[in-house]
């Protein structure tokens, strides 16, 4: 054991406080070690209690030093109390949170405490315990010392109060308790002054069961010279051998109502150990093997065998040798009597041996005996046994009709609440009726009353026409009231005759019906719409002048209208220039109340699994190269113009994107997040992001919690990557992406983050997935989280999820539209998608009805995904800036009129940012961008420009 001391662990008000009881009786240098032992504790704060047990009195001051920055408290007992009222002295004295106890000759390692009570801290147990190293320690007189002679890991295994009825497996020392469970079994008994701590787990186990942690975190020492024995009987029946029988007979005595089924048959597990080893003993008394005794009487035989023919020889050479070697051959025979005499000795010792092998004998009958009296006492046992299994099986059953019985009851309970709530509800619904009744019944009371009133008004009013057309004046004035009436008629018509020329010559008319139109051109119906030939459309709109947004001058030698004079009444063309380049020399565009945000696609950069699946060195660029054009001005494959075929790990690059996003006016990205039950893809541009505040750029996340597949399309057809929703999984998603939302950039709305999710619907539970990420939000320090919904999939209504809006995610979720194949030339024969015409489509979105709910309006480019689809793909063509102008107008017009919505909440976003793999894109084929240069002098309309750039040679341009 390391002795040495340990530095003081810094006071955390996290950690509970820590009762340490130590209880000790004259053995001062053992219990300087076991205070030492909870010094070296890395657990902070603790408290040890010492209690001297009548012992010679302690030097309180020496202790103190020994516990070092531990508080000690100790407590002298004039006279010895025994073991379980030192203990209760100690518990009464304790205040920690968690009590433990350390006997005087034992010892903690210094990790013992902080993981029990962690443990106890994290899970719902209220006891646990951990392994000892059980040491048995002989006292050597050479170094007046202890020895350890034998070591081994003590009853590591896993809490049973019916094994702990057969035999307690469990130190004291290894064992943190609450306290208040201690208090509550009212702790130690003391009738018990040995298996007291049996006694108080047996209690305390039937109470609360123990949680076992397998780990060696203390020491439990024996001092003793009969270790061997006591290692042979633990391992031949799991449990430590009973030391004082009468104490066991009290013990069990004691909690007799403890035993159960559970309780006799591991009983019976330990009664069949104990007769095997009798059948085994029975065995070895059977057959015995061969004594040290016979041995030696054998080998004494063998050499008087051996020594009796040499004496023959030498009589028979006697009588031959001469009297010179006589001499030397007595000398020789003396010494072989003396060898003689050394036999007699010899065996008068196999003689005592015997006499004492004798003895033995007599001794082993008398165990025999013993054991045939334990053989006896084994049978009733086991006669119990089986008494006991009849009644636990009687009891069994009762219990069964006792839970069928309760189930019952509580069903009965339960239909009964549900029927009283029922009738209260009609209760109050009556309530409710009868008062609306008595207030109609007033409300009618008082219209007869009216109704009466007015009668007697009439019949007044009746009478006094009647006699005004009976008299004579109006009979006389009958001519004068014919010429009043015709003269009327002609000074009106006259009138309105001189106001109609003048309205005509004046241009009231132009200007009114270009006012009038595009209100009224909203109402039409769409499928009257389609019917129209956009040329005819363009052609009227044209005609009439009509004024909708501010068409961009040429950027070449003009003046910089980023400003326009929001005093003018000037009203312009919707026809906006489709080809000139963007000019990145020019200043931001300042932003309106209207904050537009762009669908930000991060794959323009390699990853292992794209390399795994699609082959070595796959981006979006790969997609793209690929495309081919299946129609006559289908413009396949698309080519990047500003930055070329750039990578996303580059934050270059990104730097660009933003510059070049905030000349367009754009106010943030929104950038899909793919998290697969803890994995993440395709994360490395925001990562970059993150590491470089200086990119001032607002962003927000959409989760696209589909699974990856090889159709591109979210359906589960051959899975590259699955999604794994639970309630768990959204936990870790939203604590993972806490660490965007504390980026000062991140897009919030009254203080909560902007999160949204592609497609909530398939998420399982997702109304309690909700709440359960707006507790979690609250808990990492947010006011919540605001959680927005994107209307694919058939999905609308984020009430349907208690999300707090929507997003339109055009072009999905439009009206269904009429396939545009018969009027594109030369479409593919073997195609099998869908060609739509781009202004129906975004006429359809600007002429969707309101809603009650939350929604952010979106509008989307010439969406094209064949790059990746193929002759499946979904095209809309007949772009045009006109169509594209008009509808985000709309957009924003909507959201500013939008009474849902507060200031905070005015969002449009556009499906536009790296488009790729659908064929559009920033940077790609028709450069667009959008800037938000100021408002209309009313605050009700935004002004909005376009910038577009078709991919043309220089030749041509």
């Amino acid at each position: 054991m390391n002795n040495t001391p340990v530095e003081p662990v810094r006071l955390t008000p996290d950690n509970p406080l820590v009762s340490v009881v130590i209880r000790t009786k004259d053995r001062p240098k053992r219990l300087a070690e076991a205070v030492r032992s909870v010094r070296e504790q890395t657990h902070r704060p603790l408290e040890v209690i010492v209690v001297n047990d009548g012992g010679w009195p302690l030097p309180e001051e020496a202790l103190k030093e020994q516990a070092g920055d531990v508080e000690l408290i100790l407590i002298q007992l004039e006279q010895n109390q025994g073991r379980s009222i030192a203990a209760n002295t100690g518990l009464q004295a304790a205040t920690g949170r968690y009590l433990c106890f350390l006997d005087d000759d034992d010892r903690f390692l210094p990790d013992h405490i902080e993981l029990l009570s962690s443990c106890l801290e994290h899970i719902e147990h209220r006891v646990c315990y951990s392994d000892a190293e059980l040491c048995w320690q002989v006292y050597n007189v050479e170094t007046g010392e202890f020895d350890i002679v034998n070591r081994q890991v003590f009853g590591s295994r896993d809490f049973n109060l019916a094994e702990l009825l057969c035999g307690n497996y469990i130190p004291l020392n290894t064992l943190l308790f609450d306290r208040q469970v201690l208090l509550q079994v009212g702790g130690f008994d003391p009738q018990f002054d040995i298996y007291e701590d049996w006694d108080l787990l047996l209690r305390v186990g039937s109470l609360y069961p123990f949680y076992h942690l397998p780990r060696v975190t203390a020491q439990y020492n024996q001092w003793s010279k009969d270790h061997q024995n006591f290692y042979n009987h633990f391992s031949q029946t799991g449990q430590a051998p009973l030391l004082h029988i009468t104490g066991y007979d009290r013990l069990i005595e004691k909690n007799r109502h403890l035993f159960s089924a559970d309780a006799a048959r591991h009983l019976l597990s330990v009664i069949n150990r104990l007769r095997a080893i009798e059948a085994e003993l029975a065995q070895r008394d059977a057959v015995p093997a061969e004594s040290p005794l016979t041995r030696l009487t054998a080998q004494l035989e063998q050499t008087l065998a051996t020594i009796g023919p040499s004496f023959a020889t030498l009589e028979g050479r006697l009588a031959d040798l001469d009297a010179c070697q006589r001499d030397a051959l007595v000398s020789a025979t003396s010494k072989l009597n003396e060898g003689v005499s050394d036999l007699d000795g010899l065996r008068s010792q196999v003689a005592h041996l015997c006499m004492e092998f004798e003895n033995a004998s007599g001794k082993i009958d008398t165990s025999q005996a013993e054991l045939q009296k334990t053989a006896t006492l084994l049978v009733q046992t086991q006669n119990l046994l089986e008494d006991y299994r009849k009644e636990i099986a009687r009891t069994t059953e009762l219990n069964r009709l006792i839970s069928e019985r309760d189930s019952e009851l509580r069903t009965l309970r339960q239909t009964i609440a549900r029927n009283e709530a029922e009738i209260t509800a009609l209760h109050k619904e009556r309530n409710e009726a009868n008062a609306t009744i008595s207030a109609l019944d007033e409300k009618v009371a008082h219209a007869e009353t009216e109704k009466a009133s007015l009668h007697q008004i009439i019949a007044q009013t009746e009478a006094r026409l009647a006699s005004v057309y009976g008299s004579t004046s109006w009979r006389i004035a009958a001519p004068l009231r014919a010429v009043s009436v015709a003269v009327r008629w002609l000074l009106r018509n006259t009138r309105r005759a001189f106001l109609l020329m003048w309205w005509l010559c004046t241009g009231q008319y132009a200007r009114a019906t270009n006012h009038a139109f595009p209100h009224l051109w909203r109402h039409v119906p769409p499928r009257l719409k389609m019917i129209i030939p956009p040329r005819l459309a363009g052609s009227v709109k044209r005609r009439l002048h009509l004024a909708d947004i501010t068409a961009p001058r040429p950027l070449e030698n003009q003046p910089d209208n980023s400003h326009p004079d929001t005093t003018a009444e000037a009203h312009v063309t919707l026809d906006v220039p489709e080809r000139h380049y963007v000019d990145l020399s020019s200043e931001p565009v300042a932003h309106t109340p209207i904050k537009a945000i762009a669908f930000y696609l991060p794959q323009f950069h390699t990853i292992p699994e794209n390399d795994k699946w699609w082959g070595e060195g796959f981006t979006e660029w790969t997609n793209t190269r690929k495309g081919k054009p299946l129609f006559d001005g289908h413009h396949q494959p698309r080519v990047p113009l500003h930055l070329g075929y750039y990578n996303l790990e580059n934050i270059e690059v990104y730097a660009q994107q933003v510059q070049l996003a905030r000349k367009a006016g754009l106010y943030g990205f929104c950038f899909y997040f793919y998290w697969f039950g803890g994995k993440t893809l395709l994360e490395k541009p925001l990562l970059n992001m993150l590491a470089n505040p200086q990119i001032d750029q607002p962003f927000c996340l959409c989760w696209a919690n589909e699974n990856w597949t090889r159709r591109w399309d979210g359906l589960d057809d051959d899975i590259l990557i699955a999604q794994h929703h639970s309630e768990e999984d959204a936990i870790a998603f939203l604590r993972y992406i806490n660490t965007y939302f504390r980026d000062d950039r991140y897009i919030k709305i009254d203080g909560k983050p902007l999160l949204l999710v592609y497609r909530p619907s398939i998420i399982p539970d997702i109304t309690h997935i909700q709440e359960v990420w707006r507790k979690h939000a609250t808990e990492l320090g947010w006011p919540g989280i605001y959680l927005v919904s994107a209307q694919t999939f058939g999905q609308k209504d984020p009430r349907d999820f208690h999300f707090d809006a929507a997003v339109q995610f055009p072009p999905q979720h439009a009206a269904p539209c009429a396939a545009f194949h018969s009027e594109t030339p030369n479409l593919a024969d073997d195609f099998e998608g869908c060609v739509f015409d781009y202004h129906n489509v975004a006429t359809q979105f600007c002429d969707s009805p309101e809603v009650d709910y939350k929604l952010f309006r979106s509008v989307t480019l010439a969406w094209d995904n064949s790059a990746r689809r193929g002759k499946r793909a979904t095209i809309l063509r007949n772009f045009s800036l006109t169509s594209y102008a008009q509808w985000l107008l709309t957009a924003c017009k909507a959201t500013l009129a939008d009474h849902n919505l507060t200031e905070n909440e005015r969002l449009v976003f556009i499906n536009c940012m790296e488009r790729m793999g659908r064929g559009h894109l920033s940077g790609a084929g028709h450069q667009i961008w959008l800037w938000i240069p100021g408002s209309h002098k009313k605050g009700a309309e935004c002004i909005l420009g376009w910038k577009t750039q078709a991919i043309r040679n220089r030749s041509k341009l």
